[in-house]
Parts: structure tokens; C-alpha cells; sequence
């Protein structure tokens, strides 16, 4: 009854689907990046709407 059990089946980290695409999980610093981008859009439209209504 010591039976280990693989865990759940799915991909693993550098498998290959069947395009060839490869798997590769979601990571802080691609998280880190994608809200810094983010951000910079952010500050950029506040900005951008500052300076329209600046002109006024």
C-alpha cells in the first residue's frame, strides 16, 4: 500500500505540444513585467488627459 501516485497529468515545464510550441508556466518576473506595462499605459493616458485638458 505504498503506492506513489504521479501527480496530476498535464504539461510540464520545457514539453512540447503537437505545433511544437513549447510550455513554459507563468512566472513572477513575466508577471512583474506585464503590470509594469501596465502601468506605463496607465500613466500615460492620465498624463495624456492632463495635458488636453490643460489646453482648454
Amino acid at each position: 500500500m505504498d503506492e506513489q501516485h504521479d501527480p496530476a497529468p498535464g504539461p510540464r515545464p520545457g514539453d512540447r505540444d503537437d505545433f511544437g510550441r513549447v510550455y513554459r508556466p507563468h512566472t513572477v518576473r513575466a508577471g512583474c513585467a506585464l503590470l509594469g506595462c501596465l502601468l506605463v499605459v496607465l500613466a500615460s493616458a492620465v498624463l495624456i488627459t492632463a495635458l488636453m485638458w490643460r489646453v482648454r
